[in-house]
């Protein structure tokens, strides 16, 4: 059996929100030897939602519960 991802309704100021935020990966690269050791998320398009910064993007959604 598989299991399927359940996506709980949001608020409409949230889907408006999160249309206008996306991740970017950014690769962690050794210097000695120019090896990926990692990948690091980076949450863009804070401006675009209304926020001044990632933070208060994480803030909000905390406080309204989402």
């Amino acid at each position: 059996m598989t299991a399927h991802p359940v996506r709980l309704p949001l608020p409409q100021r949230w889907e408006r929100i999160l249309s206008h935020l996306y991740f970017v990966y950014q690769p962690i690269v050794r210097s000695d030897c120019m090896t990926v050791d990692g990948v690091e998320a980076l949450l863009r398009g804070v401006e675009d939602a209304g926020f001044s910064s990632i933070q208060g993007v994480f803030d909000t959604a905390y406080s309204e519960g989402v």
